[in-house]
């Protein structure tokens, strides 16, 4: 049985992805810690499947002093392997130094000299889900394969106990229906207008309260749809407001989740609460296939639209996006929002 280390140093829902390699792992009796973001800390710490929570800075460019952290801790867990599940360039060195026996990770010109097991990188194929692909990386500990595979995070009672106090309602026993009008990108959004005349469907049949989420109070996108007299009442907006704990709680006693494939669809996934994912990029790379949220009550709306001559990704992903109407995505949310 070896000890493991696995990183997953970029976004919220790669990292809540790579949690379904626990079970696995754990299974075959060895001794998992696993390295990400600290933001992430609320969801991995304490974990029962974990040895231990190694935080990583937020920022790409660690300091020396952040770096020499780094590689004291690495150098005190004496592992056996650790994984590279997504490129951190500064991490590579000091992993290397650390002298861990074992070192995997994707091929990447400038860093495969810092592994010892390099494998092809052909995620940009989207032939299957990013869960998979994380698992093809340890097939040489020749794991019992867990189908279907499920995320593997920790909600903490701390965190529950500071969501009750964001929710102007009664707070965790009331139904409500969150609603992610956010994303890193302009041209990666479901258009504001949708999601307005979306909520007055829902409001027409439906009387659960909205939450409104995002990472930044001050989002054009939420801004925007604020602004809206449908929002007026029974809704709450936490935008900027909340950690990826109090977060995973809001989600964990909703009813549904709505928005583009991104990091709350997945911790939505993770915590149990039914999504309905938007997916405006249909390339196989971003596609379903690759990156829909695992379990059985997550339902994706994709859209159909074809690249025309000369038009740029931006506005061809855009395009693809104002496709979805929202009669589509009220129809996939019909179902759920009928269940008792």
């Amino acid at each position: 049985m070896k000890r493991i280390i696995i990183c997953r140093p970029d976004r919220v829902g790669d990292t809540i992805i790579s949690s379904s390699c626990f079970s696995p792992l754990n299974a075959a009796g060895h001794t998992l810690f696993f390295m990400a973001r600290q933001m992430m800390a609320p969801l991995f710490e304490g974990h029962p499947l974990l040895e231990g929570f190694i935080p990583l800075p937020n920022s790409s460019h660690p300091s020396p002093e952040e770096k020499k952290q780094l590689l004291s801790t690495l150098r005190e867990i004496q592992a056996d392997l650790f994984v590279h599940l997504h490129p951190l360039p500064a991490l590579y060195p000091i992993v290397a130094q650390a002298e861990i026996p074992v070192r995997i990770g994707h091929a990447h010109k400038k860093l495969n000299r810092y592994l010892t097991h390099v494998y092809p990188y052909v995620k940009q194929q989207g032939e299957q889900h990013e869960s998979i692909y994380n698992l093809d990386l340890l097939e040489s500990l020749d794991l019992d394969r867990f189908y279907p595979l499920h995320y593997s995070i920790q909600l903490n009672p701390e965190d529950e106990e500071l969501t009750k106090n964001l929710l102007p309602w009664n707070s965790m026993h009331s139904s409500s229906i969150v609603l992610n009008p956010t994303a890193h990108s302009p041209s990666l959004r479901w258009p504001v207008s949708h999601f307005i005349e979306l909520a007055k469907m829902i409001r027409d049949q439906y009387q659960d309260p909205f939450v409104i989420i995002g990472d930044n109070e001050n989002d054009p996108s939420i801004l925007e749809l604020m602004k809206d007299p449908v929002f007026e009442s029974l809704c709450i907006n936490l935008a900027g407001k909340t950690s990826l704990g109090t977060l995973g709680w809001v989600l964990k006693k909703a009813r549904l989740l709505i928005g583009r494939n991104t990091g709350p669809s997945h911790l939505a996934a993770a915590v149990g609460c039914p999504t309905v994912e938007i997916f405006g990029r249909m390339e196989p790379i971003y596609g379903p296939n690759r990156w829909q949220a695992l379990g059985e009550n997550n339902t994706p709306i994709c859209a159909t639209t074809t690249k025309r001559w000369f038009e740029t990704k931006q506005k061809f992903w855009r395009r693809s996006y104002e496709s979805i109407s929202p009669q589509e995505v009220f129809e996939a949310a019909r179902p759920i929002l009928e269940q008792a």
